[in-house]
This record gives C-alpha cells, sequence and structure tokens, in this order.
C-alpha cells in the first residue's frame, strides 16, 4: 500500500493523443464501409453516415482535441484511491479509483466515481502524457492493486 509520507502526489497533465485519433478513425471507417456493404435504403444510409461522422467529430473534441467542457485535462493522484480529476473549463472534482482498471505498456484505462457518484472514464495513451509519468502511473497502480 502506497503510504502518504513516502508518495508524493502524482501530476498528470493530459496532452492529445495521435494514436487514441489513429483508432477512432479506423473504427469510424469501419463503421462507414459497413453501411456501404449492408443492403439498406438510400436515406438511411444517409442517416447514418452522419450520424458516424457526428459520433467521430464528438469524441475527438472530448478525448482528443480536449476542447469540451467534460475533457479531463489533469490528473492528480493524491492519496491511496484519491484523485483530483481536472476538467477543461477549469473545475475539478476529487473522485475515488474503482478497481476496475486495465494496465498495458502503451495505454491505462481509469474509472472513477466522483463525490456526486458519478462514474468518469479516463483513456491514457503513450503519447498522452510523458514516458516518464506514464511508467511511474503504471508502476503506483501495479503496486495498489497488490496491496
Amino acid at each position: 500500500m502506497l503510504s502518504p509520507k513516502y508518495a508524493t502526489p502524482l501530476h498528470l497533465d493530459l496532452k492529445p493523443s495521435r494514436i487514441l485519433f489513429a483508432l477512432l478513425c479506423f473504427m469510424h471507417g469501419g463503421a462507414v464501409l459497413i453501411l456501404l456493404i449492408i443492403p439498406i435504403p438510400a436515406w438511411l444510409s444517409v442517416f447514418l453516415f452522419f450520424l458516424i461522422a457526428l459520433e467521430l467529430f464528438l469524441q475527438t473534441n472530448l478525448h482528443v482535441r480536449m476542447c469540451s467542457k467534460q475533457s479531463v485535462v489533469r490528473l492528480i493522484w493524491l492519496e491511496s484511491s484519491r484523485w483530483k480529476i481536472f476538467y477543461n473549463e477549469g473545475t475539478y472534482v476529487e473522485g475515488v479509483l474503482l478497481g476496475q482498471i486495465y494496465l498495458h505498456k502503451g495505454l491505462v484505462i481509469l474509472r472513477f466515481q466522483t463525490i456526486k457518484k458519478e462514474k468518469k472514464s479516463v483513456i491514457i495513451f503513450i503519447d498522452n502524457i510523458t514516458s516518464e509519468s506514464h511508467r511511474k502511473l503504471r508502476v503506483r497502480l501495479r503496486l495498489q492493486a497488490d496491496s
């Protein structure tokens, strides 16, 4: 278990991820290709195409460009499972890290529950933060999971 007197708060300043943008484009492009294959009326294809394009735009603004009000731009790991989650609009909320995390060499997915009982997921690719911060985050998460 991480002790507050031995572990300083971990500051994670998130920046746009090219990897996530490429994955979003790939997934939404696949959805458009499926629209071309399946036999549906033309008006429905056009409508679904616009829905896919809108979803790509919204997800890009939220997670890649981080220009939405709900975009997480900074995380601070205070102690144990307590975090501060900073949004693009300048506000922050305290949250507790839920046990449902995903750790990989190039990807970390964190799930939080805020004070208002809202659930928030944060996707952190290796190019979202510095490689040193990404390594520290993975090590601390692994140590917390082991204790």
